[in-house]
């Protein structure tokens, strides 16, 4: 421990256990710990008790109070399972009864125990503390193992939940340190590990729900950290058992099964195909309840590694829903592929699927799990695909009472289906993953048809037209690809239908619709933009003067859409406006919309469209569209001087970033016109160079920008042209510059003479930008520009995070009296 910790250490152990100051903020026992568990692993904890006895003292004198605070009695205990954990702290401790006491019969019988924090405090410090034979052998002395038993009962979950993860590490470490050196039975396992394996198997036959409950996740637990042969024992001991709740009829109390068998699964001993675990899980997927099943069948499919009769029937459960889908549809036979009866059908599926309060969170698991199987790239049985993809459009059209069935459960289902949006969302999310399998034309025109009936629908929730419009651009950006040129011709027939709903969507009186559109018809330029036929349509469609025309939009997030579709649409080339007399049209150019953004910049008292605008801005400059404009200096004068301006952080750093750019490509501009001959050249060659790269700078106002930005109140604006000016420092001296140096100035030195050059300014003196050339890299040799950085990187939540700063923190919040908290972070 550092002299400066242990000096400070007796002050806050004295605070701690003062009656007057009991500590209210619990960060300051955790951060405490985190520090004693680094430190036990770096230290000979015996030597550390030695040398440091007020560690010893707080914990004797917690032990001691009449009365106990439970926050600081957890704290302590923790404390002693950590310093516990090694045999010599250990021994150290019990020579003083500290680990009975706060372990034994001490803590169990007193009324401190009834607290949930002593309880965790005591499952902690024990899963710390049991890392060898004499912490196993005390927890069995102090009855240890009929403790971790009743707390698996604890009215608390999180109680409970801990006492399983601490009886899997008694069980595992106890095979680990007293077992039989070449274990292969049950009878080479240690007493401990024997008792404990007992009490689970016997959990298991209990009757009780809650009990087999907490069996099944100690098991779980137990497969996670065991090894093959452990593994093969333990299944051999608990197999009756889990198959006997398995045969129940109605199966009751399996709860956890499923997460114990596919953690059981995962084992290498049990990958051979004739394993009898295999029979469990096939028992399983078929008995259990549906919900279980489906999503037991679903993680057997992502594995990959089980056998391949398991495969098919897991497969065939995960299949049902959907079969019984189609099955209640009034076309269920036009859909070839799907077997007339399952060859396994889930025990309750008719049950389930029947009532509207189980059937829909079977349909959102099987739709989520379709997602992901979808974007597997290889599973041992093929899904079918036209049939899954039939049913999911069944079920949406089911959804918005489209899909008609001559069927009296065809009806009652459709009934359960309607306005159901947790449903459509899964389904839409479902649908959107079905792209990545082969297309044809019906695939196509249904998924098409029935996304546009979506569209179409006046009823349709906003969060589930966003979902359509994401589904549907999935389906256009795969079919665009070269290898669906057939796919595409049908697309693109499908998008000129669509173009007149865009529209009518863009017209909406409800923002949020036009807002989407807007979101839409952006994406749909960016994935589409390099198809002829797209230009085409888009150019034809009336689209891009209705964006322009949303710039002036009642709402601000509409404005901010409008102007990042637009920055998207001028990539086309030779799109078209109508102009005002409808008779003529004008190209949709960047020049065009300077004006427009130019005036949202300055003018909107919202900050995203601003925002929107700068962005725009940024990604035109890093293409070098602006170096195209006619006069771009000016141009990029006006938006720094006006963004610089801006209350909004992120316009600022926007306007930054296009700075940076500008500065990036306005010195390899010169690097690349520089001619290599040139080098041993005399000095005033290079010095030409850089002068002219500063009037350039000049141009656009570079350096007022930043050095006001480096004054800003904003961390992040600071920051980011802190980042700018170090960098441009860099290239004017030809060097790095990394380090710092006390002769230079800070920022207080540069908002002062930032002030005096504008009152100069006011009075009719020289303005910043007219003064000497010079007058910026003098500016950039005088502030310390390294020191600033680190500061600013250093955010305004930083403190100091060493041992030493946190026990000052906590002497000096403490000792003040109860009002003040320590800033532990």
């Amino acid at each position: 421990m550092d002299p400066e910790c242990a000096q400070l250490l007796p002050h806050v152990c004295a605070i701690l256990v003062d009656k007057s100051l009991l500590v209210s903020d619990d960060s300051i026992f955790q951060k405490l710990q985190d520090w004693f568990k680094s430190l036990a692993k770096t230290v000979q904890v015996d030597q550390l008790l030695e040398e440091n006895q007020c560690i010893v003292g707080i914990l004797e004198r917690v032990l001691n109070m009449e009365y106990k605070d439970n926050n600081l009695y957890a704290f302590t205990m923790r404390l002693t399972g950590i310093l516990a954990a090694s045999e010599e702290g250990f021994e150290f401790l019990q020579r003083k009864n500290i680990v009975e006491d706060y372990f034994g019969a001490f803590t169990l019988t007193s009324l401190i125990w009834e607290n949930i924090n002593v309880k965790m405090a005591w499952i902690d410090g024990l899963l710390d503390m049991i890392q060898h034979k004499i912490a196993l052998h005390f927890l069995q002395t102090i009855g240890g193992m009929q403790v971790m038993i009743n707390l698996q009962k604890d009215s608390s979950m999180f109680v409970a939940c801990a006492a399983n993860n601490l009886m899997a590490h008694a069980f595992i470490t106890s095979t680990k340190i007293d077992g039989e050196p070449g274990m292969a039975n049950i009878t080479d396992l240690s007493d401990n590990a024997c008792l404990l394996l007992s009490h689970l198997v016997q959990s298991l036959s209990s009757g009780c729900p809650s009990i087999t409950s907490q069996a099944m996740k100690t098991l779980a637990v137990i497969f996670k950290g065991c090894t093959d042969v452990l593994a093969e024992i333990v299944w051999w001991d608990i197999m009756n058992s889990i198959n006997s709740l398995l045969d129940q009829n109605p199966v009751r109390n399996v709860v956890n099964l499923e997460e114990m068998l596919l953690t059981a699964i995962r084992i290498p001993v049990f990958q051979n195909p004739n394993c009898n675990l295999w029979v469990t899980v096939k028992k399983a997927l078929k008995n259990m309840h549906m919900t279980q099943s489906i999503s037991l069948a679903a993680e057997i499919l992502k594995l990959g590694n089980c056998p391949q009769d398991v495969n098919l029937q897991a497969m065939s459960v995960f299949l049902y829903p959907f079969h019984y889908i189609l099955k209640r549809s009034a076309t269920h036979c036009e859909h070839p592929g799907v077997e007339n009866n399952p060859l396994y059908e889930p025990v309750d599926a008719e049950y389930v699927m029947a009532m509207k309060s189980s059937c829909i969170p079977v349909l959102g698991l099987c739709l989520r799990q379709v997602r992901e199987l979808c974007e597997m790239n290889s599973i041992k049985v093929e899904m079918p695909h036209r049939p899954v993809l039939n049913s999911i459009v069944t079920l949406l059209q089911f959804c918005i009472g489209q899909a008609a069935s001559e069927l009296s459960s065809g009806l009652s289902f459709s009934k359960k289906m309607i306005g159901c949006l947790r449903v459509q969302k899964a389904a839409l999310d479902a649908i959107q993953a079905l792209s990545h399998w082969t297309m044809n034309k019906e695939s196509l025109e249904q998924t098409y048809n029935v996304l546009f009936a979506y569209l179409e629908n006046s009823g349709s929730d906003v969060t589930i037209i966003k979902k359509t419009l994401q589904a549907l651009l999935k389906w256009l950006r795969v079919s665009s690809e070269p290898e669906h040129n057939e796919s595409w011709e049908h697309s693109i027939i499908f998008l000129n239908t669509l173009w007149p709903l865009i529209v009518k969507r863009l017209c909406s009186p409800n923002w949020e619709h036009r807002d989407t559109m807007l979101e839409f018809a952006a994406e749909l330029v960016d994935t589409l933009q390099d198809q002829e036929s797209f230009k085409q349509a888009i150019s034809a469609s009336g689209v891009p003067q209705l964006v322009l025309d949303l710039l002036k939009d009642p709402e601000s997030y509409v404005r901010s859409s409008a102007v990042s579709c637009l920055g998207r649409l001028v990539t086309i080339d030779n799109l078209h406006l109508r102009l005002e007399d409808a008779m003529s049209t004008e190209t949709l150019k960047r020049e065009i919309l300077v004006p427009n953004f130019l005036n949202i910049l300055s003018e909107d008292t919202d900050a995203f469209p601003r925002r929107a605008v700068m962005k725009v801005f940024v990604e035109w400059q890093k293409l070098d569209y602006i170096q195209t404009f006619h006069e771009p200096e000016k141009l990029l004068f006006r938006i720094l001087h006006v963004a610089k301006e801006d209350c909004d952080w992120e316009v600022k750093v926007n306007a930054l970033e296009l700075a940076n750019i500008f500065v990036d490509k306005t010195f390899e501009t010169r690097v690349a016109n520089s001619c290599p001959y040139t080098v041993g050249l005399p000095t005033n060659t290079r010095v030409s160079g850089i002068s002219e790269m500063v009037k350039r700078c000049d141009q656009v106002g570079l350096f007022p920008c930043l050095l006001d930005a480096l004054c800003d109140c904003d961390r992040m604006v600071a920051l980011k042209a802190c980042e700018i000016l170090l960098s441009l420092k860099s290239k004017l001296d030809g060097k790095d510059t990394c380090s710092s140096n006390s002769e230079l100035n800070g920022i207080e030195w540069l908002e002062g003479n930032l002030r005096n050059w504008r009152l100069q300014s006011q009075h009719g003196a020289l303005t910043l930008d007219a003064q000497d050339k010079t007058w910026a890299r003098d500016i950039l040799n005088k502030i310390d520009l390294v020191s600033i950085e680190s500061s600013l990187s250093m955010g305004s939540s930083y403190s100091d995070q060493t041992p030493q700063s946190l026990l000052q923190d906590i002497q000096t919040a403490l000792w003040g009296g109860d009002e003040q908290d320590a800033d532990c972070y």
